[in-house]
């Protein structure tokens, strides 16, 4: 099953917010993306390198980062900004060698903690 691009975030999000009155503060935590099939680097286990292979983000992903980001400014969490490299690669194993993303959209949770200890936390509460 192909990803749709066609179902934006950005459009699903205005609607949300429009429809509810923000009083408080908020953020978006931006758009991540594995390549396109997990299953390829996963079973790839004769690999040498195996722990280190990365994948190439999918460039409508980029695109739609890059639009997320300019549209929220300060209140967007860009999480492929701390994950790619010059590239626009991503590692697809955490440090300890585990799954980051089981279908290249969707989190494990290993790889929820990966990324969640990479994000500057500070740069997002006041204290």
């Amino acid at each position: 099953m192909k990803f749709r691009y066609d179902i934006h975030p950005l459009n699903e999000f205005n609607e949300f917010r429009n429809k509810y009155d923000f009083k408080g503060s908020y953020y978006i935590v931006g758009v991540k993306n594995f390549g396109d099939n997990s299953g390829i680097y996963y079973n790839n286990v004769n690999n040498n390198a195996y722990c280190e292979q990365k994948a190439e983000v999918q460039k409508p992903i980029l695109d739609t980062n890059y639009k997320m980001k300019y549209c929220y400014r300060s209140k967007y969490v860009d999480i492929l900004e701390i994950l790619k490299d010059k590239n626009d690669m991503v590692n697809v194993f955490t440090d300890d060698c585990k799954l980051i993303s089981q279908d290249t959209r969707h989190l494990t949770q290993a790889g929820a903690i990966y990324i969640g200890k990479q994000i500057n936390l500070e740069k997002y509460i006041k204290k």
